[in-house]
């Protein structure tokens, strides 16, 4: 009974990652989205056997840990992998970061309470009232993903990933609409499709 015990000691000891040099090192906490700004509380410490270990990973540290917070993920990171410089992308003051090839970065103005309430990674429609050819309400952009809100002197900003051509049409609309409105979305609606212009006599 005795060397059973002393054997199963020994294997544990054996199979423990620590004795085969398992290093810390800093993984997702969650499922990271690509484009999404990091923080401390997505990240975590996973001891990995030197073997398993991928090139590049960062060891875990609260130097790294606050490295990382307020950089963005150029691809989706899967919760529990581990982080590697390659991943990662932009700092504290690069807007750039989370634009996908390809998309643009869209600096919006909006109003104070759009400001407060529409957070990153939310999707939201753009809704206008023009008068341009004739006074109509129409949902120009559907799903449009927000990269960040920007405050800057005095003014409320949502930053916009757009496609270069819907771009145009939300200056064209700037500059030529009367009002425009952001429609939040739920995160589980993902569908998008053709909505009614709606013809709208006097003021909204």
């Amino acid at each position: 009974m005795k060397d059973k015990i002393v054997l199963f000691l020994i294997s544990a000891l054996f199979a423990a990652p620590g004795f085969c040099g398992a290093k810390a090192v800093v993984a997702a906490a969650v499922n990271i989205k690509a484009g999404e700004r990091l923080s401390a509380n997505m990240l975590k410490s996973r001891n990995v056997d030197e073997g398993d270990l991928q090139k590049g990973a960062a060891e875990y540290s609260e130097a790294n840990i606050n490295k990382f917070a307020g950089l963005y993920a150029l691809v989706d990171i899967p919760q529990n992998s581990q982080i590697t410089v390659s991943v990662l992308g932009g700092g504290r003051g690069s807007a750039a970061a989370g634009i996908t090839s390809g998309w643009r970065g869209y600096f919006l103005e909006t109003d104070a309470a759009t400001a407060e309430i529409v957070k990153p990674n939310d999707n939201i429609d753009i809704l206008v009232f023009t008068r341009v050819p004739k006074p109509m309400v129409l949902t120009l952009m559907q799903k449009v993903r927000v990269l960040d809100v920007k405050r800057q002197d005095g003014k409320n900003y949502l930053f916009l990933s757009v496609a270069p051509k819907d771009a145009q049409y939300l200056y064209f609309m700037e500059k030529k609409a009367e009002k425009i409105k952001i429609l939040l979305r739920s995160p589980d609606d993902m569908k998008t499709g053709p909505v009614k212009v709606l013809p709208a006599d006097g003021e909204l």
